[in-house]
């Protein structure tokens, strides 16, 4: 029986994979917004240079994906993506809240780490 996924600090060698699992995890906003979601955008290979990224991967391959930007105050959780077909097993955040920012709408989420 497989523990689940591993997580481990994300690599720019990682950036196609992550970018794969994002577009997965996103895609069926863009008929609800009307444009990809903001993460759809980014460019993975910078994001793990400049951020603080992570990824869960079961079996060799990315299942999800977190982003972390530092702040002054602190750090943003900036993406939690998790493929469709590990949605729902534990891996992503609880919603917290839903506002417009940058002409985005935003859900707030937290996870407890024990």
């Amino acid at each position: 029986m497989s523990a689940g996924p591993s997580i481990r600090r994300a690599r720019s060698s990682d950036a196609t994979a992550m970018k794969s699992c994002v577009e997965a995890a996103y895609r069926h906003y863009i008929a609800r917004i009307g444009k990809p979601p903001g993460p759809m955008l980014d460019d993975y290979s910078k994001v793990t240079q400049q951020h603080e990224a992570f990824v869960a991967e079961e079996k060799g391959e990315i299942v999800g994906v977190l982003v972390l930007v530092r702040q002054h105050s602190g750090m943003l959780l900036d993406n939690v993506a998790v493929h469709p077909d590990f949605q729902g097993k534990g891996l992503g955040y609880v919603e917290t809240e839903r506002k417009t920012e940058h002409g985005y709408n935003r859900v707030y989420m937290q996870k407890a780490l024990s």
